[in-house]
């Protein structure tokens, strides 16, 4: 999507850590209304399992992706 590329656009000179936070600071506002109580868990869960900067900011512009993932995530929480 126009948003995730522009996004992406903006963290190409940054560090990896500061591209890290970045990314972590979207994805926790993404997960936080669903999951309030969880947000920090899950968004350091996604951080830990993905270098992929891309794959990241997908879960952050697709609520679709973000939702499908957040189960996944779920389950192995609950496991």
């Amino acid at each position: 999507s126009k948003q995730r590329d522009l996004f992406l656009a903006t963290l190409d000179n940054l560090s990896k850590e500061e591209k890290k936070m970045r990314i972590g600071e979207k994805l926790y506002h993404a997960i936080q209304p669903k999951y309030p109580d969880l947000a920090g868990k899950l968004t350091g869960m996604f951080l830990e399992a993905s270098e992929n900067q891309e794959d990241l900011a997908l879960l952050i512009f697709s609520p679709a992706s973000l939702a499908l993932h957040l189960g996944q995530a779920l389950e192995v929480l609950n496991a």
